[in-house]
């Protein structure tokens, strides 16, 4: 996860050099590269690409969401869509940095997505939230068992985030 969110930072840095002293956020563009389906988010008409090596389970008791599995139980996905605005969220996230609950907290587009990404000051907890509408926010929450276990499709499973097509 740590080598993930590198790469991003290392992209981000790398737009904010090429914008010259703006203060937009950075931007990147992507495609994902791994084998999978599209697959629905609960109560929106948003899909994603899931990877293959992603499996759906059954949500444990007191987790809301669409909740999938991988690396031989190492890692779990929790997608899921909640009330919020995230401009709200954006001071305690730095808060939180400061007080070292973070270890990273930034902005970045990803395919013209505005997504908020932290990492818990352990990195056994990714996140990347993003606001679908004015009230509502959706996280992909990337959670596993020891912090120096990374999960390589992270950034390539944000850029495929898309409207489902009605048939």
């Amino acid at each position: 996860m740590k080598k993930l969110f590198s790469v991003l930072l290392v992209l981000a840095l790398a737009s904010l050099c090429a914008l010259a002293g703006a203060e937009d956020i950075p931007a990147v563009e992507m495609e994902a590269t791994y084998e999978g389906e599209y697959v629905l988010v609960s109560g929106t008409n948003l899909v994603f690409l899931l990877p293959s090596d992603l499996t759906a389970v059954e949500a444990p008791e007191g987790v809301n969401g669409d909740v999938y599995m991988g690396m031989d139980g190492q890692l779990f996905l929790t997608v899921q869509v909640s009330e919020g605005v995230l401009e709200d969220a954006i001071p305690n996230f730095r808060e939180q940095l400061e007080s070292g609950a973070l270890s990273q907290y930034f902005q970045i587009f990803i395919n013209d997505v505005n997504w908020h990404l932290v990492c818990s000051a352990d990195n056994t907890q990714n996140i990347a939230m993003t606001q679908i509408n004015d009230s509502e926010i959706l996280s992909f929450a990337f959670v596993v068992a020891d912090g120096s276990v990374q999960y390589e499709h992270m950034e390539e499973m944000l850029s495929t985030l898309a409207m489902a097509v009605e048939e």
